[in-house]
């Protein structure tokens, strides 16, 4: 597995990518942590499934977190007056 610094990720991408793509993951840091993993789909697949279909509302909708009571609505307050 290779080591990348962000800033010699975004300047080689495209090398970044075609060695993951080769099912070699990649390891970006940013100030010497590592924050991220670039890894071939086919690798993400094996690991999370097939890719999910629909659209966010229907992601947000299947959360569990739909069932909650957590008001999302925008209140409908007049807007204030300004004197120019």
């Amino acid at each position: 597995m290779a080591t990348w610094a962000l800033a010699e990720a975004k300047a080689k991408l495209s090398e970044v990518v075609e060695r993951a793509e080769r099912h070699e993951p990649q390891e970006i840091t940013r100030n010497g942590k590592p924050v991220a993993m670039m890894v071939s789909m086919d690798d993400w697949m094996k690991q999370v499934g097939e890719r999910p279909d629909g659209t966010l509302v229907d992601f947000f909708s299947d959360s569990p977190l739909s069932r909650t009571r957590v008001p999302l609505g925008r209140p409908r307050v007049m807007s204030r007056r300004v004197k120019f």
